[in-house]
């Protein structure tokens, strides 16, 4: 913006500001991973950043995260959360991208969010509730099954499923093809 403050990288502000230098790493497991727990340090700081009159406007959480194993691998965050939220709840949600990812990623694969070819804005919301919800849906069915079988996948159960409404009008032996094919994709 033409006129306004100087813009400023958040690594020169780490070395600048001497309540972030002075402010001791803290340690914080932020969730097991596959290879184990994943621990980082991390930095916290409220930062006001000014408004179009120079003056400070609301408050912006400030996350700087250093691997505990690595420290030349530092992940920046900023969040607008309520000055209140705790750093274990920021820090969470941070760290949950790849969860997300994995969420639109299975909705593309499984779902068919990727399958929309309308024109209308409306259409398109429409087709993404209806896969948001059709995900929730296998999801859910994912986990009241979990105790009985921990090994399946939302992937399989939409086969499983997909066989099911597909053999709905159909007789018993039209119907089993269709059920030994998604036994065997499952399996």
């Amino acid at each position: 913006m033409a006129g306004g403050p100087k813009l400023q990288k958040v690594e020169d502000l780490l070395k600048r500001n001497r309540q972030l230098q002075h402010q001791p790493w803290q340690r914080w497991r932020v969730k097991d991973g596959e290879k184990g727990p994943m621990v980082w340090e991390v930095k916290h700081l409220l930062i006001y950043v000014p408004d179009a009159e120079g003056l400070p406007g609301k408050p912006w959480h400030l996350l700087i995260a250093r691997n505990a194993l690595d420290h030349t691998e530092l992940k920046y965050f900023i969040s607008n959360a309520p000055p209140e939220t705790t750093v274990d709840v920021l820090l969470l949600v941070a760290f949950s991208r790849w969860r997300i990812e994995r969420c639109f990623e299975d909705d593309k694969g499984e779902i068919g969010l990727d399958h929309y070819e309308g024109r209308r804005y409306v259409g398109l919301k429409r087709h993404l509730v209806l896969s948001a919800v059709s995900l929730l849906f296998l999801a859910q069915t994912r986990e009241s099954l979990r105790e009985k079988n921990p090994e399946l996948t939302v992937c399989q159960i939409h086969l499983a499923l997909s066989a099911v409404v597909r053999s709905w009008w159909l007789d018993g032996r039209a119907a089993k093809p269709l059920f030994d094919k998604a036994a065997e994709e499952i399996a």
